[in-house]
């Protein structure tokens, strides 16, 4: 079958394949490799398989495309967590952009590791969305639902902006967790979550963030403004009386809800929370 290719970017249709992933897989491996650099999907897909996306590499799902995830693990995730040797990797992916439109759903997880500059935007998800060991984060106007918690910002994250987003979670809407161990650290980073600015959102779960950190690894520089939250706001920490340095230099204000807009399970450290309940 002759493999067939739209100028500036290429369609998983123009791609043979006994399955959609397969033929996903290949136009954004062909992608890469005649540096497009970019994918669009239009229509309906069924995937069994996670999908690796290349660094440097723009998906655009257009109005009314549907991607429906029946495998294991996440829908898509980046080149480098599918490394044997990931955690010793100097070299991050970077420069993934993924673009959504009215209509368009993806259900399934998205999980980023170890990658910059990654840019969600308009997107419609049904699954949880994660980065870990990531920087250089950039979400507006996704809308994302999941039984458990929809968006995870995990150990080693920086430097995020979060803004107009609706979440909801059947547990906290979003986890910001410096606590999580799970594998091998990436040589050369620290697994310390800061520089976050998170405002103008819209988040259905109890509590709206949970932030948890540990011995050794905490969160700072965290501004978060403006959100509306079905439960409570904000709760920092998890009881276990950590140091109060764990949870430096964080400012919530702006916070709409009908129970407590933070709650302090730790002690924290110059921490701006005027609507805090005394």
């Amino acid at each position: 079958m002759e493999i067939t290719k739209l100028v500036g970017y290429t369609r998983p249709e123009g791609f043979p394949g006994k399955s959609d992933a397969v033929k996903i897989q290949k136009a954004l491996n062909e992608a890469e490799s005649e540096d497009v650099r970019k994918v669009v999907f239009h229509g309906q897909y069924t995937v069994d398989s996670t999908l690796y996306i290349p660094t440097q590499t723009e998906l655009v799902f257009e109005a009314g495309t549907v991607l429906t995830y029946v495998g294991k693990g996440p829908l898509f995730t980046n080149r480098v967590a599918n490394e044997p040797d990931k955690a010793s990797w100097s070299f991050e992916d970077s420069l993934i952009y993924l673009k959504g439109a009215p209509g368009a759903l993806l259900t399934g997880d998205l999980s980023f590791y170890h990658a910059r500059y990654v840019v969600l935007e308009q997107l419609e998800i049904e699954g949880n969305v994660s980065f870990e060991f990531c920087r250089e984060v950039r979400m507006e106007d996704d809308v994302i639902s999941s039984p458990a918690t929809a968006l995870t910002v995990s150990r080693g994250c920086n430097n995020f902006i979060l803004q107009r987003l609706t979440l909801k979670g059947g547990e906290a809407a979003v986890r910001i967790d410096a606590s999580l161990s799970k594998g091998p650290y990436v040589t050369g980073k620290d697994a310390d979550v800061h520089e976050l600015i998170f405002k103008d959102s819209v988040l259905d779960g109890d509590p709206g963030i949970r932030m948890c950190a540990n011995e050794t690894d905490g969160i700072f520089n965290v501004q978060i403004d403006h959100l509306k939250v079905s439960g409570d706001g904000i709760v920092i920490g998890e009881g276990s009386a950590l140091p109060k340095e764990r949870f430096f230099n964080l400012t919530a204000q702006a916070i709409e809800t009908e129970k407590t807009a933070v709650v302090l399970k730790n002690e924290t450290k110059h921490c701006f929370f005027p609507e805090q309940e005394k």
